[in-house]
């Protein structure tokens, strides 16, 4: 997010991991048509998804003006990206997902 605004907007995914039978992958674009900005309920549009280990999550943005940064559950609760287990700025990017749990990503 631009700096100066001093606040945090994240996304939290739930990954639910089928375990019976293995599924083709799908690539999920975060907050659909909207993308990865201001304004958006991530809670909302993750809770209307299904998703598992194998998909992949689609960040659209502005670059310049937004990031996308993987962070710990305490890092995502503090809006702090400094220890980021991933972070990107490009404009485009895709998250694999390769575990199941929670991720936490931040702007």
């Amino acid at each position: 997010m631009a700096s100066g605004a001093g606040s945090c907007w994240a996304l939290v995914v739930l990954l639910l991991v089928a375990r019976a039978f293995p599924a083709a992958a799908t690539s999920f674009t975060v907050g659909g048509k909207s993308g990865w900005t201001i304004g958006v309920d991530y809670t909302t549009w993750a809770s209307g998804n299904t998703f598992k280990v194998g998909d992949s999550l689609v960040f659209n943005y502005a670059k310049g003006l937004h990031t996308v940064a993987e962070v710990s559950a305490a890092d995502y609760l503090a809006c702090a990206a400094a220890n980021a287990v991933g972070s990107d700025g490009s404009g485009a990017t895709t998250v694999p997902l390769k575990t199941g749990g929670k991720h936490y990503f931040i702007c």
